[in-house]
This record gives C-alpha cells, sequence and structure tokens, in this order.
C-alpha cells in the first residue's frame, strides 16, 4: 500500500508502525509504503494445506480453483477473521512473531468459506494499512488504485471495493509497475521526452461494491481489528 505525499514523512512515529519512505519519481513527491509479507503466499498456503490444492500444478489452475470456491459462498462476509501472517507483521504494528489464525470457525464453515475467509483476511490488512496511513499523515485518499495480480481476482476485488474507504479504480495494465520502470529509464536515458512521465494519465476502471457489502464488510473489519489488537 503506497502513499504520494508532498513532503517525507519523517516522523518516528512512521518508522515504529513499519512505514517505508521513498522518494517519488516526481518532483517534490515522497512515498509512504508498507505491505503485507503474506498476502498472496496466506492464499496459496491455504489452497494447498487446508484445501487439498496441489502446489505443482500451474498457477492459472491453482487461481481457477480457488474462484470456483469461493464463487459458491453462501454468505458475505464469512463470519470467520482470518490474520494472514504466517511469517510475522511488518506494519502497522510490527511483530516478528505474529502468527496466522482463523477465528470464528464453525462446524458449518468447509472449503468454501475458509479461501473466501483467506481473501478477505488480506483485503481487511490492506484496509487497516490504508487507516494507518490516514491516520499518520492526515490525508483520506481521494481514491485507491490497484494494481498487479491481485487486481486480476475478481473476488479479491469485489471484498476490496466493498471495504475501499474510496472509490476503487484498477489500472488497465497487468504489468504497470514493469512498464512505469521502463517510461522512467527512457526518460533518465534521454531517448523520451519527460512529458512521457510527467503528463502521462493511466487507463482505469471503477469497481463498484455490491449493495449492502460495504455495512456487512465494516462490521466484519472491526472484528478483524479486535482480532490483531489494533
Amino acid at each position: 500500500v503506497l502513499l504520494v505525499t508532498a513532503d517525507p514523512a519523517l516522523e518516528d512515529e512512521t518508522r515504529r508502525a513499519g512505514f517505508s519512505v521513498g522518494a517519488h519519481v516526481l518532483p517534490d513527491r515522497s512515498t509512504l509504503i508498507a505491505g503485507i509479507q503474506t498476502s498472496g503466499a496466506f492464499v496459496d498456503w491455504v489452497l494447498t494445506a487446508l484445501l487439498g490444492v496441489p502446489a505443482d500444478i500451474e498457477a492459472d489452475a491453482r487461481y481457477e480453483r480457488l474462484a470456483a470456491l469461493v464463487g459458491t459462498a453462501a454468505r458475505r462476509p464469512t463470519g470467520i477473521v482470518a490474520v494472514p501472517t504466517l511469517r510475522g507483521r511488518t506494519a502497522p504494528l510490527p511483530d516478528r512473531d505474529a502468527t496466522a489464525s482463523f477465528v470464528g470457525l464453525t462446524a458449518a464453515d468447509g472449503p468454501t468459506e475458509l479461501a473466501l475467509a483467506a481473501l478477505e483476511g488480506t483485503a481487511f490488512h490492506a484496509r487497516w494499512l490504508i487507516d494507518e496511513l490516514t491516520r499518520l499523515t492526515g490525508m483520506a485518499p481521494p481514491r485507491v488504485r490497484a494494481i498487479g495480480g491481485g487486481a486480476r481476482n475478481e473476488e479479491l476485488l469485489r471484498i476490496k471495493a466493498a471495504l475501499s474507504p474510496a472509490p476503487l479504480e484498477i489500472v488497465d495494465e497487468p504489468e504497470s509497475v514493469a512498464v512505469g520502470a521502463a517510461l522512467v529509464g527512457a526518460v533518465a536515458a534521454e531517448i523520451a521526452p519527460p512529458e512521457l512521465v510527467l503528463e502521462r494519465t493511466p487507463v482505469v476502471r471503477a469497481v463498484e461494491p455490491v449493495p449492502g457489502e460495504p455495512a456487512a464488510y465494516a462490521e466484519a473489519y472491526s472484528r478483524f481489528r479486535a482480532a490483531v489488537g489494533a
């Protein structure tokens, strides 16, 4: 999760919260960034360790299995709180000994609920990071833009749209980081004009939440915060 700021957020509280400060590619801008050590890795672990999906099958096939499971969910949110910290937590409350867990499991839950809960847990943690960025900087994001592999998972996007504190957009470029690096490199090598980066507007599409889900996921998110002690 990355926030662009006008000035570097060098307060000690920012460091202690596990966020990193960097220089933005644009002049007079800085970045504030933090992530989850096991986001996709947590989902992969659930698929293999709990749901019996072979680890050695092709990635697309694994995620097709995931989509098929989640697509049959009878309730959203699941009512299960999945904490995805399999290898400790770097932010917002750094804890190298943090562990993963499922809270709220019942006898009625099965593979479908576990699969959906895994996605929910990663989305809850991402929302927690956004909330901490807002608290630390006083900057409420006017929009949230998603990129990368997670932005190709429609089920995960549905959850994130329900949880997002601002309109959710998807950048319509599957390799946006690589493309951005190539553009910046071209400008730095003086084989392209600065305007190629400075005036570039990404193509995005909006992801609208399903009616009724934002309120339900807001309550579920509060249970996640309680589970992680936040």
